[in-house]
């Protein structure tokens, strides 16, 4: 009896892409991706090499589509999704007996997250549109602040956030878990923004809320949060 000759095929790969994972294990490709169970588990891809400059923040990355699925951003930066195929997408919502239709005339269905166009034409998640922050008709870009706030090591823990402001704005408020809180390196880094990304107040806590399973930050529960001291950044 003859052998039959086997050929075992190895993959590595890796679903969310960090590059110094990826060189210590000799992951050649990695993958963020984007999507919701409303558009059938994930919508949009984006493949990393070992030889890109893998950003920080590429889990973020959605990259392109699905070829089932085109999408688009409103006016407001809301990721919008539609069918390219029949019953790509979810039908509606059952509530009180029956299916609540959940997408509009043209078929486009709101997801109630915000984004951005990224490199090569793919889509950049930045954060759930009602975890955002507005201030004069901008969404202030949550990740990108906090990564600069971190560069103020003497921090424990921080979080941004916002409270009613004048009018319709936000107010950018900076949470922070430190013993002494360091405003003037706070207030250094604040400068270097745009001015409506910037804090306007210091908010120390001791402790942000983050959910016990992946240490995500709870920013709706900061609103509850007792207020050690106050400190103006203005």
């Amino acid at each position: 009896m003859g052998r039959t000759a086997t050929r075992i095929l190895r993959i590595r790969t890796m679903f969310y892409a960090d590059a110094g994972f990826m060189r210590q294990f000799g992951i050649a490709r990695a993958i963020s991706g984007y999507g919701s169970t409303e558009a059938g588990g994930v919508s949009h891809l984006h493949r990393w090499s070992v030889e890109d400059t893998v950003p920080a923040n590429a889990a973020r990355y959605g990259g392109r589509s699905r070829d089932d699925i085109e999408w688009r951003l409103d006016e407001d930066g809301q990721i919008l999704v539609r069918e390219r195929e029949p019953n790509t997408l979810f039908t509606g919502y059952f509530a009180r007996g029956r299916i609540e239709p959940a997408r509009d005339p043209e078929g486009w269905f709101a997801t109630g997250d915000l984004g951005q166009i990224a490199d090569r034409e793919g889509l950049l998640f930045l954060e759930r549109a009602a975890e955002s922050i507005r201030v004069k008709g901008e969404f202030v870009p949550i990740p990108y602040v906090e990564e600069q706030i971190g560069l103020v090591a003497q921090l424990d823990d921080f979080a941004l956030w916002k409270q009613q402001g004048d009018l319709s704005d936000d107010e950018v408020v900076l949470y922070v878990v430190s013993e002494s809180v360091p405003v003037a390196e706070i207030a250094a880094v604040s400068q270097q923004l745009p001015v409506f990304m910037r804090p306007t107040r210091i908010a120390q806590v001791d402790a942000i809320p983050r959910d016990s399973a992946a240490g995500k930050i709870q920013r709706r529960l900061l609103d509850d949060k007792k207020v050690l001291q106050w400190m103006s950044l203005r």
